[in-house]
């Protein structure tokens, strides 16, 4: 709803669409209501997880964390040990930061956040 109000009033302000259009348009919108998002109806963000970077080595990138931040070599998902396609650090049973060897180096690839009312197998990142 917020974009179509935003591109109305660009319309408005550039001369495109009259006063008389964006009223009639905001009433229109009001009328029918704005459904709630359907991926908001069935999960809540509770928490942030990770935060996945790319790296040219993955395990001397999660070295150096852990040395500069005194993080922890942490296990995730089905990984047993870090190497230099993945690694992981955080603290005490929370990973923090994941590696992947992966370009451009030094991007972050994506955030990972923990939610509720997802299944297991749903990954809500971005």
């Amino acid at each position: 709803m917020e974009n179509v109000i935003t591109k109305l009033l660009k319309g408005y302000e550039t001369g495109a669409v009259s006063r008389r259009q964006v009223i009639s348009a905001l009433a229109a919108l009001v009328a029918t209501g704005a459904p709630k998002p359907a991926a908001a109806a069935d999960f809540e963000v509770v928490g942030f997880d990770h935060l996945q970077i790319n790296a040219a080595n993955a395990e001397v990138s999660a070295e150096w964390y852990r040395r500069v931040l005194g993080l922890k070599r942490i296990r995730a998902g089905a990984m047993e040990d870090d190497s230099e396609e993945i690694a992981h650090a955080g603290t005490e049973g929370n990973l923090l930061l994941s590696f992947r060897k992966l370009s451009p180096v030094g991007k972050v690839d994506h955030i990972g956040f923990r939610t509720t009312g997802a299944t297991a197998s749903d990954e809500r990142s971005g």
